[in-house]
């Protein structure tokens, strides 16, 4: 391939990409983006028809800076926002009317505005906006209206605002789908990562699996936060109670997921330890070698003992056994099948997933495991811990879900 058609390759990729990102961009904030049209003109039209202001300009302004927040927590953010662009509008009218407008004076109007903010609250989004719209008070031209119509404008923009986010709240659940899918799907990549690193004794793939799965943490926070979001609208607007059930959902799934991550993360160490024994023994299957190896890095990462490793006789100790590779490859499988069983737990996306974990389930009979190593005992036995928390993600009980897996 030559060069240009590599550059071409590339610049094809990129687009593709970046449509994808912005498609889903527009897909989860669209209905934000009208919200706040409609603020906007909502409360222009109200300070012009019910108050007979003529321009006003704070009342469409409040209302689109009001519903610029993040998704979380948004209710409370409007309000603090609300409270902090009638408070910096009133006080920089206030000080205005009094010390004129200058450089210095729009200084005197942001100290004054700030000190009052952390007065009452102290909350940064209310500190930030009072100081903002006192600079905009201070610098534009008197108001044709007088000074209390501006603080008028500003209070009706964010009362509008606090309307229109509760009356017609954003869908939480392609946020919280998304959030959700961040999670499980790293890590189901991961295992089918390390399963394959296995197979061939690939110590850098498997240890990039578990680099993998241990970057997860931050998206289980963003998941727990779009949750919360979730429940907050679900609550207040009457509009979204239909979607209690799949937030329910998720909210149920949360820690025993975190939980099942933090098991896979304790078997991919061992995979990557045991990979590291075949690397060291430089691919033979020599269980007299393995017996005397000593701890990996892997190994002490993971709290694990120096002792020599117990060895089957006959068998290859330093090598996974197939039988545990498909275990990790059918627990990818489970975490593939999540998103449809929190969607749908009822249906056929809880089915799928009960059917992915009756399979390693299966996977899991001591009759069908070799385990002659540590490594292997202790994956087996990671695994077996993330099915019983996995279980309950399509709604078995925990006592159910311990009776399911074979003893």
């Amino acid at each position: 391939m030559s060069l240009a058609d590599r550059v071409t390759s590339g610049a094809r990729t990129t687009l593709r990409r970046r449509t994808r990102l912005g498609l889903t961009r527009l897909r989860l904030t669209w209905w934000g983006a009208a919200q706040s049209a409609l603020a906007g003109a909502l409360a222009w039209e109200f300070a012009v028809h019910v108050l007979g202001h003529s321009g006003p300009f704070f009342a469409a302004v409040a209302a689109i800076v009001c519903l610029s927040t993040t998704y979380l927590n948004r209710l409370r953010r409007v309000v603090e926002m609300g409270i902090g662009v009638t408070l910096g509008v009133a006080i920089g009218d206030a000080v205005v009317r009094e010390i004129g407008r200058g450089g210095w004076q729009i200084g005197a109007v942001v100290l004054v505005a700030m000190l009052v903010a952390l007065l009452l609250d102290g909350a940064p989004l209310i500190i930030n906006q009072a100081a903002l719209q006192a600079v905009f008070v201070t610098a534009l031209p008197p108001p044709v209206n007088g000074y209390v119509a501006r603080w008028e404008d500003a209070l009706v923009g964010g009362v509008v605002a606090l309307v229109v986010a509760f009356a017609l709240p954003s869908d939480p659940r392609p946020a919280m789908r998304d959030a959700g899918g961040a999670v499980v799907h790293p890590i189901a990549d991961a295992l089918r990562q390390s399963a394959t690193a296995a197979r061939v004794g690939d110590v850098e793939r498997a240890f990039d699996a578990l680099e993998q799965a241990r970057a997860t943490q931050p998206a289980i926070d963003r998941w727990r936060d779009a949750v919360r979001a979730g429940e907050e609208v679900s609550r207040l607007s009457p509009l979204r109670r239909h979607a209690l059930a799949e937030i329910s959902a998720h909210r149920a799934a949360l820690a025993p997921v975190d939980r099942a991550i933090r098991n896979v993360r304790v078997a991919l160490r061992r995979a990557v330890a045991a990979a590291e024994d075949e690397q060291a023994l430089g691919g033979r299957a020599d269980p007299s070698a393995a017996g005397s190896s000593a701890a990996t890095p892997a190994d002490r990462d993971d709290g694990a003992s120096t002792s020599p490793l117990p060895v089957v006789a006959g068998s290859p100790a330093h090598l996974l056994p197939p039988s545990v590779v498909e275990v990790l490859d059918g627990l990818a499988s489970v975490f593939y099948t999540l998103p449809g069983a929190l969607r749908d737990r009822d249906g056929e996306g809880g089915r799928r997933a009960v059917a992915a974990l009756d399979d390693v389930t299966d996977r899991l009979r001591p009759e069908r495991l070799e385990m002659p190593t540590m490594n292997a005992t202790v994956i087996v036995a990671q695994v077996r811990s993330a099915v019983v928390d996995l279980i309950q993600v399509p709604g078995v009980p925990e006592h159910e879900a311990r009776a399911k897996l074979p003893r």
